[in-house]
């Protein structure tokens, strides 16, 4: 919220527009009578208190509240589908909700069952008037029911638009390439066209426009240097953000359950820490054309004397084929696993190998991973492969050591 107020604050410096801030805990408190008329409007509160506040405020004036939801649905907020077929990510992200209500193994099967029918009924597995099953599903179901709600929740306080809601702009955003939508670029655009100035200061980022360009200019100059230091087998920095060894929930082996993540980050959350706890995230190999893996991996922690109680593994089929010794040191470290074949199970997590209760070891579990682009022509030099793997990791255990 401090970084919101910050941010706010430099763009009014720059819009000279008339703005009040409102603070939770101050101001007129939301009654029981309001309760009761927002419960005929919602089934779920969405942050009713600010509707008390609003009233204080706005509640005497005429005007139009003017919300910009409709720019999550252009820029694919669900996610990628690149590395994804749309059906498997609305069910993988209704999956994983569910299981976050703590609902039993049996209510859980019963919804993924509705959801199946339910998407078949509404022609989500065909294309939908050639758009993508997880943008339509989420223009007509999260803006449907949802939206819907905050609308209904913010009525005594003012009445609200969504400028951008209209079917001909909302396809306009869809049409452009999904690297494109997912950066933003059709707002900054607007911005730039209309009052470009407002594009100066940062989005989410303390640093405005040309700080984050400093930062960007230094960050290539490093991988430059980097990358002229690096293995012939490494592969290089591209589009997969989104692939599912970066993106998507985690897995816990020890109980069989899921935990949302950062894109890139695997740890194990403190409560979870204790001999042999797994987080990890896994997908089947399905690449026909490439039979390589790679990707980096830093951890922030390191302690010498530390580096027995967590570690990092790389499983295939459900075997270990390799492990890094987290603690051993702080640099990025390079990763190849070749050899595999379509069907393979790959998966990439962080393992406990000690029971320890402070918050600082939940810290140190965490792993930062970025799948890479393959060194395409090398491996294609090297021909076909048995299962294996490279890496840079000074502090690498094979996987036979492991199994004794």
């Amino acid at each position: 919220m401090q970084l919101d107020r910050d941010l706010s604050r430099e763009v009014l410096a720059l819009a000279q527009v008339n703005h009040v801030p409102i603070v939770h805990g101050q101001g007129t408190k939301f009654t029981e009578e309001d309760k009761a008329i927002a419960d005929k409007n919602s089934l779920v509160e969405h942050g009713r208190w600010l509707v008390a506040r609003y009233v204080e405020n706005f509640g005497n004036s005429t005007g139009l509240h003017f919300r910009g939801n409709t720019q999550e649905t252009i820029r694919s907020y669900y996610g990628s589908t690149k590395q994804r077929d749309p059906i498997d990510l609305v069910k993988g992200l209704m999956s994983s909700r569910l299981k976050s209500v703590n609902l039993d193994d049996s209510d859980i099967k019963d919804y993924e069952a509705k959801l199946d029918s339910t998407l078949k009924q509404f022609g989500y597995p065909n294309a939908l008037h050639d758009f993508v099953a997880s943008d339509m599903f989420y223009w007509e179901i999260r803006m449907g029911r949802w939206l819907a709600e905050i609308y209904n929740e913010t009525d005594p306080a003012f009445d609200s638009i969504s400028p951008m809601n209209m079917r001909a702009i909302v396809e306009l955003g869809l049409a452009g390439p999904e690297d494109e939508r997912r950066s933003g670029i059709m707002f900054t655009e607007l911005i730039d066209r209309n009052w470009p100035e407002l594009n100066f200061p940062g989005i989410n980022n303390r640093n405005n426009l040309y700080k984050q360009n400093t930062v960007l200019r230094k960050s290539l100059t490093d991988a430059k240097l980097q990358a002229a230091a690096a293995p012939p087998w490494i592969g290089r920095a591209g589009d997969n953000q989104d692939h599912p060894l970066s993106a998507g929930p985690l897995s816990m082996e020890s109980n069989n359950h899921t935990i949302d993540c950062p894109r890139g980050e695997i740890k194990i959350l403190a409560e979870e820490l204790g001999v042999g706890a797994f987080a990890r995230r896994e997908t089947t190999w399905s690449d026909e054309s490439s039979s390589v893996l790679t990707f980096s991996l830093r951890s922030n922690y390191v302690n010498s004397r530390g580096t027995d109680y967590m570690r990092f593994e790389v499983e295939v089929n459900g075997q270990t084929l390799v492990a890094h010794k987290i603690g051993f040191d702080s640099d990025t470290i390079y990763w190849a696993v070749y050899g595999l074949r379509p069907g393979d199970r790959v998966s990439l997590g962080v393992r406990s190998l000690r029971t320890v209760t402070t918050e600082s070891w939940f810290r140190a579990s965490r792993c930062f991973i970025t799948v890479l682009d393959s060194a395409t022509e090398y491996w294609e030099r090297r021909g076909s492969l048995d299962l294996g793997y490279a890496t840079t990791s000074a502090a690498a255990l094979p996987g036979e050591s492991l199994r004794g």
